[in-house]
């Protein structure tokens, strides 16, 4: 789970939003499928790595070939790299600062991945280290809601002092 929630830092740090695929739509996660098929046939299947070094260089090289060499069908048998464009979106030098309301419960995650909240302590988690989140009330005076930025990621219940994980589950249908 740490390595999810390291992913959510960094893709709420640069303001990104969640494109998923469409209910009842299966053609993207057929793509991806289809990508992580190819990807172990061509490259990973039986193979053993000598160390990370060899294994990121053989990996450079098949998406080389994948991208500028290999004809894919459903690209008339083009290659993917006659067909890409470059976002024209920048990419931040400098990512903006986080901001939250003014009157809102704000609590910055130790490097243990702890906050401080009514003189207790309660775990997060060390991905968000350094990182500021804020605490909403809930309807129920004893549980807040904790926002990393606008997502909202747990659930913390004051007196039973547990925090319980949000997980995402809703997918628009207008993505």
């Amino acid at each position: 789970m740490r390595g999810e929630l390291r992913a959510l830092v960094g893709v709420e740090d640069l303001r990104l939003t969640e494109a998923q695929g469409l209910v009842q739509r299966i053609q993207t996660q057929g793509k991806d499928e289809r990508l992580h098929r190819t990807l172990g046939a061509e490259l990973l299947h039986g193979r053993d790595f000598a160390n990370l070094a060899e294994c990121q260089s053989l990996c450079d090289a098949w998406r080389y070939k994948y991208n500028h060499e290999r004809p894919h069908e459903a690209l008339d048998l083009d290659t993917p790299a006659k067909h890409y464009q470059p976002s024209l979106r920048p990419f931040p030098e400098v990512l903006p600062a986080i901001s939250y309301p003014a009157a809102a419960q704000i609590r910055t995650v130790d490097s243990s991945g702890k906050i401080s909240f009514h003189h207790q302590s309660f775990r997060l988690s060390s991905a968000f280290s350094g990182q500021r989140i804020e605490l909403r009330p809930t309807e129920d005076p004893d549980h807040f809601h904790i926002y990393f930025m606008t997502r909202k990621i747990a659930l913390l219940r004051f007196p039973e002092h547990d925090v319980t994980w949000v997980s995402v589950t809703h997918v628009s249908e207008h993505v």
